[in-house]
């Protein structure tokens, strides 16, 4: 019997072909076995998949957010559940009374999923507005990588920049302000407060020896302004004299 959700392979038939159900004189079709090892194929490369994905985040020193952990611990249970109760019922193992269990225990992971899911990540509308949000702080990190290309072509930062590139939510240009002769501001209208400090790693190369500096792009919402300073050792211009 194909898979259609996480409860219906469990409160499907009473019992899955096997070849000795077939010698036994069943009805059941050589697809349907088929069907179930396929199932069962498909739930092991998930499940082995999934773990692979969270070691070699783990490994690569990659952020383990709690969105990624809680999307990988669902597909764990739930591929893991397709994976148990389809090897346990080819073993002609699962009694009624243990289908009644799965298919609760499986509603159960359903629901609590469900609820975690609002819980830790918020609504789709909301990982909307945060997305919008990621993409704002993306515009703005390559506008100012312009400024300072200005600065180094031009060895002066620009009084005002035209041709702005305008925020995808609502259409109206982001704000660029000089506000001296090493310091700049950009400013967006944000959805929501950055939930974590939003600091980029930068490595800063000196005649001496590089170095790392942070990068901040931490907000509030509504209006924020970022202050830029450009470093004229790191970023030297071409302009001389």
């Amino acid at each position: 019997m194909p898979i259609t959700s996480p409860v219906d392979f469990i409160s499907g038939p009473k019992s899955i072909s096997t070849p000795e159900n077939l010698e036994k004189g069943s009805t059941d079709s050589l697809t349907e076995i088929w069907l179930t090892f396929f199932s069962l194929f498909v739930a092991g490369i998930i499940l082995v998949g999934d773990l692979v994905m969270v070691l070699y985040k783990f490994l690569d020193g990659q952020d383990l957010t709690a969105a990624f952990l809680l999307k990988a611990l669902v597909v764990i249970l739930v591929t893991g559940g397709v994976f148990g109760f389809y090897l346990q019922d080819i073993r002609d193992r699962v009694s009624p009374g243990k289908r009644k269990m799965w298919a609760i225990g499986a509603g159960v992971i359903i629901i609590i999923s469900i609820i975690l899911g609002f819980g830790i990540l918020g609504s789709p509308q909301n990982q909307r507005l945060i997305r919008q949000d990621n993409q704002k702080i993306t515009d703005l990190q390559n506008l100012q990588w312009q400024v300072i290309s200005y600065w180094q072509m031009n060895g002066e930062i620009p009084e005002s920049w035209p041709n702005m590139i305008a925020d995808s939510q609502t259409d109206k240009p982001y704000e660029y302000k000089k506000t001296g002769a090493m310091t700049f501001e950009l400013c967006a209208e944000f959805n929501r407060e950055s939930a974590t400090d939003q600091n980029y790693a930068i490595r800063l190369e000196y005649p001496k020896g590089g170095m790392m500096q942070n990068d901040n792009w931490s907000h509030s919402v509504g209006r924020h302004c970022f202050e830029k300073v450009i470093d004229p050792i790191a970023y030297p211009t071409q302009v001389r004299g």
